[in-house]
């Protein structure tokens, strides 16, 4: 009876210890994949108007392309490539895409053999007392080596893994936060050039009625002078003078 319920015991801590190791490897173990959830998005937009043009670009295409060039103006293109050669937190954001490309390139170089290959050569000059005791030896030699080494290393929990998609994750980002700041600063370009156009317009509008004020006055000089009209109604109305 002893035998059979050390027996039990035994087999039991084994479960026991079978079960512990299995939830310990699972535990180490880095993961699990991600996988981008799933978006369910309309197909249109219920407010686009029957007459409105599709969209041939892509959203990545409209925000790094040149969007503003639908609006033909040849000058808010020149006026856009001198703002985005000169902006320094663009060039700020393209260097941190490169740096996050290199990060990228260093994680990933993980998970590949790495390879380190050595050349030498030596040339050797024997004695005269050597060739002497060992004849047929030459007097010079030269000597080749070529070594190459491979390593690699499993990503069994997978670490290395993990890490490339945590570099990739970041690259995105760094893109992303590029082309907003693109976006941002080329909406700004744009509402400001249109502003100045509205502001010109307002000041072409502005020294038309001007003109126009002018015109009226000297008529009415005229028709004062000549008798047409009383000094009350050539005279500014509201405290007004008219325009010289």
């Amino acid at each position: 009876m002893m035998n059979k319920l050390t027996s039990r015991n035994f087999r039991a801590l084994r479960l026991s210890l079978s079960i512990a190791v299995a939830a310990a490897i699972a535990g180490c173990a880095v993961g699990p994949e991600y996988q981008r959830p799933a978006l369910e998005l309309p197909s249109a937009y219920p407010a686009v108007p029957a007459n409105a043009t599709a969209v041939t670009t892509s959203p990545s295409e409209a925000v790094t392309g040149k969007w503003w060039s639908v609006f033909k103006y040849p000058i808010l293109d020149r006026v856009m490539d001198e703002a985005l050669t000169n902006n320094l937190d663009l060039v700020v954001a393209a260097a941190r895409i490169t740096e996050a490309q290199a990060q990228l390139g260093l994680a990933t170089s993980d998970q590949v053999p790495t390879v380190y290959a050595s050349a030498s050569r030596e040339r050797n000059r024997n004695s005269a007392s050597s060739i002497r005791s060992a004849p047929g030896q030459p007097l010079e030699s030269t000597t080749n080596r070529i070594a190459l080494n491979v390593s690699y290393e499993i990503d069994f929990w997978g670490k290395y893994r993990r890490a490339t998609e945590a570099a990739r994750a970041d690259l995105l980002s760094v893109e992303a936060n590029r082309d907003a700041l693109r976006l941002t600063m080329t909406t700004q370009v744009v509402q400001g050039y249109f502003n100045l156009l509205a502001i010109d317009a307002q000041i072409v509008v502005a020294e038309e009625g001007i003109r126009r004020g002018q015109e009226g006055l000297s008529m009415q000089k005229k028709r004062f002078d000549a008798g047409v009209i009383s000094e009350y109604d050539y005279q500014p109305k509201n405290g007004s003078w008219p325009i010289k």
